[in-house]
């Protein structure tokens, strides 16, 4: 976590010699339980988006009597509810009930939660809560063997998910208690008091957020929750009526670019704004209180011990305070010494809550009075010589790009020891990529030549963890031997497997490099990699990070020819070629695997007709309206909403250049790539070729002056091309038009191996997962976004184009 506040500067400590730990004593005391917090507030007390202490109580007590009648006690059990005051009222039912909640983001994949309560020993979970306080239940597979589930702790701890940006993903205990201390470090730095409207339009799953939701119950503040997506909604509450607000650096970014410079409000009663999860890098420092009026706190900590150290508005970009009470530092050479102030090292705290000293994996830098400053994470600062160089510092520059919207800065060990070389990775605001060399002479500007990037990489999206935060590029290690022979032998999953093998990849995988760079020590194609690894992970070939204590015995030789001999003895097909050196899209192989692919999604989805009348009614688009289709199997879509519109028109984007031009009616027009959308141009004779019904081939500029009332993508979203440029597609849409993306993803997948390497072999690696490009739509500016296909059923993402227009219009036809 990260995040400031404007509490006074601490004054310099006392003389100590030698200088190796900081502390702060005096661990505030607080109720036991969050129940307790609540049961202290008066009944009538404004307290979550509307709802009464009182009421939250009274709906409380009646889903406790629900959970203990299901026999949760002692049981994990997950928690999958949007943002809201019915999440409130089911973590205390099950707290209350002796339950133990593990909490998932609310748009996670019913099969991603299932993984997660399996690993965790759980087998149902709560997926909503009416307006009373009645929650559903649902159960799963049968629970694990072990785990917390047989827990009998009084009171229950919460399970809380980390990002795995760092390792593999794992669900980590919190005790109530550590919680409300957390809370109170909160009340008394960033001086929260009861009547305070309390802002957090976070994750509630999220560690940050659910600390500062138990702030609020232990002082008694008015809680508003807003979907972290709600912008327009975030914006108006920071101006109008929030005291205090917690935020994310992916949330105020977002909110900095929807406000477009609009200056602060001459009063308002924002007081603070804290920011968690993250840094405060230069831009975010000087933007937020132009744009709001205070500037940004800071807040650093984890999920596993809770805040570690506060930091005022004014303090330097990347700085992050002085420990809270009860918190000792230490900063550690690589030998495991104290450091003095101003060297670099790596820091480890000792909490009352916790056993013992814990390392936090951050670089950081502290001065003579225990001030902080975060480097980076270990795992991923860079070491240039004898310098190191920060991720974060590099990422503000980039940002501060006007086309910037996101970067994600990566060390590559390839090349000479000690040298990393540095990969950035940026999203950009328009449809088109910018320039890497444009942004190579920006960042040349801006940084001392050690920190300048190796390559600058424009990319369609980052992964994000569900508080938003930009997840690091993962390094991979292999499952445990006996998990990788017993899926040698398991349907379809072994074609993973085999192609693990077969291309030398399970010989390199140690967990400390990621895709790039074993890409480049194998020369193998990079997309291809990381495709075929983050299918892997998927399945639980792969796990992250290094292995604690080296790599498991009989990990080599022997796991390789026991592979091998399960695929001559299974005769698997050739699959593992994927990741060879791509033969072209004309490859026998590469054929195989999209006609395999073809053949899945007619099984799953249905008939293309089918899917064309199932898209319109969804899209509902208007009379007369202007459709475009993104299809490699002609305008099905098209010609059924033709059928029932004889005023509607549109364009087809015929990305197999398969159709018959002539068959297709009059008022479609059929084109073969999709130009990024221009100002109106008016088409030159030789741009366009008539057919004998009228219909016409159009190589561009008249395609690329219209906006459209729909864009439907069907199976084209995965491909490289116009199916996956949404930014573009988005920028053809009149404001408020519809975009619809119909195909197959990974939540529909499952842990079919064979559909994974499937399309891997037919390049189909853009947005393989829905929720990512519904995330990605919502960075563009998308409104209105949606995902179906909730049990495993296929996905639709659904998404509108914001109200206000992006670029040329044109009146519907009359």
């Amino acid at each position: 976590m990260t995040d400031d506040h404007a509490h006074p500067a601490p004054a310099p400590p006392g003389p100590t010699s030698p200088r190796t730990d900081h502390a702060a004593a005096g661990t505030p005391s607080t109720p036991p339980t969050l129940r307790a917090c609540l049961d202290l507030l008066p009944a009538g007390l404004p307290l979550v988006d509307g709802r009464s202490a009182g009421e939250i109580r009274a709906d409380a007590d009646r889903a406790a009597q629900l959970f203990t009648e299901a026999g949760v006690r002692g049981r994990v059990t997950g928690l999958r509810v949007p943002n809201g005051a019915p999440w409130l009222v089911a973590l205390l039912g099950l707290l209350d009930a002796g339950a133990v909640p593990l909490l998932v983001a609310a748009d996670t994949p019913v099969p991603e939660l299932e993984r997660v309560l399996r690993r965790a020993g759980g087998d149902r979970w709560v997926r909503a809560v009416d307006g009373v306080g009645r929650p559903e239940l649902e159960t799963t597979s049968s629970a694990g063997p072990g785990g917390p589930g047989s827990t009998t702790t009084t009171p229950p701890p919460l399970l809380i998910n980390t990002s795995g940006s760092t390792g593999t993903p794992k669900s980590v205990a919190r005790g109530q208690r550590s919680l409300l201390v957390e809370a109170a470090h909160y009340r008394d730095r960033f001086g929260v008091r009861r009547g305070d409207v309390l802002l957090l339009p976070l994750p509630l799953p999220h560690a940050y957020a659910l600390s500062w939701l138990a702030c609020g119950l232990l002082v008694g503040t008015d809680i508003r929750l807003p979907a972290p997506t709600a912008l327009r909604a975030v914006d108006s509450a920071l101006r109008t009526e929030a005291t205090v607000a917690a935020l994310v650096p992916s949330v105020s970014r977002l909110l900095l670019a929807r406000a477009g410079g609009r200056p602060a409000p001459d009063s308002a009663p924002l007081r603070v704004a804290a920011l968690g999860a993250g840094a405060v890098d230069a831009s975010l420092a000087r933007d937020f209180p132009a744009t709001y009026g205070v500037g940004l706190s800071r807040v650093y900590g984890s999920t596993e011990t809770g805040v570690i150290a506060t930091a005022p508005p004014h303090v330097p970009p990347l700085t992050v305070g002085v420990p809270v009470p009860g918190t000792v530092t230490r900063i550690l050479d690589a030998g495991g010494q104290p450091v003095p102030p101003g060297v670099e090292g790596t820091l480890s705290v000792r909490m009352d809550h916790l056993d013992g000293w814990v390392d936090t994996g951050d670089v950081v830098v502290g001065d003579d009075h225990g001030v902080l400053t975060v480097l980076g994470r270990r795992s991923t600062a860079i070491r240039r010589g004898d310098r190191w160089v920060s991720p974060v510092e590099i990422e503000g520059v980039l940002r501060e790009h006007p086309e910037v919207v996101e970067a994600r800065v990566t060390g590559l060990r390839i090349g000479e020891a000690g040298d990393n070389a540095v990969l950035a990775e940026v999203e950009t605001t328009g449809p088109v990529a910018v320039d890497p060399a444009e942004l190579m002479r920006f960042a040349r500007a801006r940084l001392t030549p050690y920190k300048l990037p190796s390559e600058i990489r424009p990319v369609t999206s980052l992964p994000r963890a569900s508080s938003g935060k930009v997840l690091a590029r993962p390094r991979y290690r292999p499952a445990e031997p006996a998990a990788l022979l017993a899926a040698a032998s398991a349907h379809r999953v072994s074609d993973v497997v085999f192609a693990l093998a077969r291309s030398g990849l399970l010989d390199v995988l140690d967990g400390t490099r990621d895709a790039l760079e074993v890409a480049a020590d194998t020369g193998l194609p990079p997309v291809e990699v990381e495709a075929l690894l983050t299918t892997a992970a998927e399945l639980g070939l792969l796990l992250r990070g290094p292995a604690e204590g080296g790599p498991p015995p009989g990990s080599t030789g022997a796991l390789g020819t026991a592979i091998d001999e399960e695929r001559r003895r299974r005769a698997a097909p050739d699959l593992p070629t994927a990741v060879a050196p791509p033969p072209g899209a004309d490859a026998p192989a590469v054929q195989a695997a999209r006609r395999m692919s073809s053949l899945r999604r007619a099984v799953l989805l249905g008939t293309a007709r089918d899917r064309g009348r199932r898209a319109l009614a969804r899209a509902a688009p208007p009379p007369a309206a202007r459709v475009l289709e993104v299809s490699a199997d002609g305008p099905h879509c098209l010609t059924t909403l033709l059928a029932h519109d004889p005023r509607a028109s549109g364009v087809l984007v015929d990305l197999a250049a398969a159709v018959d031009v002539s068959a297709v009616p009059g008022r479609i027009t059929v084109v073969h790539e999709f130009p990024v959308p221009t100002a109106p141009t008016r088409c030159a004779d030789e741009d366009s070729v008539a057919a004998a019904d009228g219909s016409r081939v159009v190589a561009g500029p008249e395609v690329r002056a219209m906006r459209f009332d729909l864009c439907v993508v069907r199976d084209a979203v995965h491909l490289p091309g116009p199916g996956s440029d949404v930014a573009a597609l988005l920028a053809v849409l009149r404001p408020g038009g519809t975009l619809l993306v119909d195909d197959l993803f990974t939540e529909d997948l499952g842990h079919d191996g064979g559909a994974a390497v499937d399309r891997v072999a037919s390049g189909e690696t853009a947005w393989a997962s829905a929720q990512d490009l519904a995330t990605g739509l919502r960075r563009l500016g998308a409104v209105e976004v949606r995902v179906g296909g909730d049990h495993g059923g296929p996905c639709q993402v659904v998404a509108r184009a914001p109200a206000t227009p992006t670029g040329p219009t044109e009146g519907r036809p009359e």
